[in-house]
């Protein structure tokens, strides 16, 4: 509940401090007193954007306050989940400048609108003369059930696999597009990998396969020199291997000598090398052949490595061949992503199934709700003098409808009179009904969310007379339950409240503030009195509002 609250430079409130009770608050006041301006500081605090327009004419800064009593009402989890510190009372500050900036806290601790509001949705709930009209609204109808089963853990385990479906669809659609990507070049590079792979790379091969082409090509010309040099080695009259032999007779006789004797070892040795030459050219020029064919075939293939080189921008056989490699591998992910699709179509057919099961059970709960919250509604609309008003949920389940809420589509009938045609709320029902059909639906809900606080802002528009009497009662009986705060015109609205507060403007010079008061026994009297009497206080009116106080406050 909210204990305090304090408004410095806010709109036409200068420097505000209130203390709040338990029970219905009621708060009054002229048209135009303010009262919105309150309902706007209040909303600033539960993470209502800011405007600088709203800061008080001169002022530098606005700054307003809140002090939240947590007792009873377990909120540490929620604290815990945005990283706060759970205390108790829970100190809530928001800060406007005139430069524009805002800043929230939450005990101390620099937060975020977000969570500013996550915080305060589960602090105060607020009604308005607009909130009224959401009743006929087809997402809010939905809500009216889901928040009187609030907390049921079916809604938690449907938003969480609701997440893990989007989340593994996002991933589908992603891997799709991708893979569309990637088929689209990759017939382009097949047809790259196919080509070197039908070429059947070699690296040792073809990478000495310059030397064997050039040796081919001069084939004839190699063995004519290889002929030559054995007939100047060894076969000539005049070979080096004669003269080298006619050479070493002419030392041999002197061989005693030992420095003759190592030049004549020396051309001995010179001898052996000649022949063993002589040898190994006889034996390479037999090796050798010409091979049209063969020479025909390497000058194929070497044109169209060389083709190939040029097209993949590559300068050795090595290169080729890893680029030819990452191809493999590029095409290789293609197949991976496709397998890869193949699991998650298969994931989000699975969680799909999930989902629609977990929104069948959804349907149930709903109607459950929708049974109970009718029937314990209309007996809240009897005593609105609504004794005859039928209300009926139609709830439709369809597959193809299904979203983060499930798979339902809802409609509120209602019928204000007896055996007449249920149709949709929002055809048939008028301004008075509508707000007391807000009212007994709202208060029905809050008993299921425990929220702390309840704030009304003439939610009971289009009410009156002995209806109005009616619904003062039932709002003080919710006080009994929740802190309720309920901004009113109706005398009997503000009759019913355990406290009452009082908006009213003061003009010092050219100056006009709005401000606020908490009103004794005797003043609760002739406020109600001048709302009895249209400002006017007469003995009637003055005892009349007695009267009202005493017949509110009875129950």
């Amino acid at each position: 509940m909210i204990k305090k609250l304090s408004i410095k430079n806010f709109a036409l409130i200068e420097n505000l401090q209130l203390e709040f009770q338990t029970g219905l608050t009621s708060i009054t006041g002229e048209t135009g007193a303010g009262k919105s301006i309150l309902l706007g500081a209040i909303g600033l605090i539960l993470g209502n954007r800011a405007d600088t327009s709203s800061i008080s004419e001169g002022a530098d800064k606005c700054i307003i306050e809140a002090e939240f009593d947590l007792t009873n009402h377990n909120l540490s989890a929620i604290f815990e989940s945005l990283d706060l510190d759970y205390e108790n009372p829970c100190i809530i500050r928001r800060e406007l400048t005139s430069q524009g900036k805002s800043r929230a806290f939450i005990n101390d601790t620099p937060v975020g609108l977000a969570d500013l509001k996550t915080i305060g949705s589960n602090l105060v709930e607020i009604q308005t003369q607009n909130t009224t009209t959401l009743v006929s609204h087809k997402s809010e109808q939905l809500k009216l059930l889901d928040d009187y089963h609030y907390g049921n853990s079916l809604y938690h385990e449907y938003s969480g696999l609701w997440k893990s479906y989007l989340n593994k669809s996002k991933q589908l659609e992603q891997t799709r597009i991708k893979l569309n990507d990637l088929k689209a070049q990759n017939d382009f590079k097949s047809f790259l990998f196919n080509e070197i792979e039908n070429f059947n790379l070699n690296i040792d091969s073809d990478s000495k396969m310059d030397d064997e082409l050039q040796l081919l090509s001069e084939v004839s010309e190699i063995k004519s020199a290889l002929n030559g040099l054995k007939d100047l080695l060894s076969d000539s009259e005049y070979s080096v291997q004669n003269n080298l032999i006619s050479s070493a007779g002419l030392l041999k006789p002197y061989s005693g000598n030992s420095d003759i004797q190592m030049l004549w070892q020396r051309l001995k040795i010179l001898q052996e090398e000649v022949m063993d030459i002589s040898r190994e050219s006889e034996r390479f020029n037999d090796r050798l052949s010409e091979d049209p064919e063969r020479l025909a075939l390497l000058n194929e293939r070497s044109a169209e490595l060389d083709r190939l080189l040029k097209k993949h921008q590559s300068t050795t056989v090595v290169e080729l061949s890893q680029k030819f490699q990452v191809l493999g591998q590029e095409l290789e992910s293609t197949e991976t992503l496709e397998q890869h699709e193949i699991e998650l179509t298969s994931e989000v057919s699975k969680l799909h199934v999930e989902l629609v099961n977990l929104a069948k059970k959804l349907h149930n709960l709903r109607f459950s709700a929708s049974t109970d919250l009718t029937q314990r509604a209309k007996v809240i609309l009897g005593q609105l003098a609504m004794p005859h008003a039928q209300i009926e949920f139609e709830i439709e389940f369809n597959e193809t409808l299904l979203n983060d809420k499930g798979a339902n589509q809802v409609t509120l009938l209602f019928n204000a009179n007896p055996g007449g045609k249920l149709q949709p709320v929002e055809l048939v029902a008028s301004g008075g009904e509508l707000s007391r059909l807000n009212f007994a639906f709202r208060s029905l809900i809050s008993g299921s969310k425990y929220l702390p606080t309840l704030i009304y802002d003439e939610a009971d528009t289009g009410i009156s007379g002995e209806i109005a009497g009616k619904m003062g009662l039932l709002f003080r009986q919710l006080g009994q339950r929740h802190q309720v705060v309920c901004i009113s015109h109706l005398p009997q609205v503000a009759a019913s409240g355990d406290h009452q507060f009082e908006v009213y403007k003061q003009i010092e010079g050219l100056k006009t503030h709005t401000s606020i008061r908490v009103l004794n026994e005797n003043e609760r009297v002739n406020s109600i009195a001048k709302m009895l009497s249209s400002s006017e206080l007469t003995a009637a009116s003055v005892n009349n509002a007695k009267e009202l106080l005493k017949i509110q406050s009875a129950s």
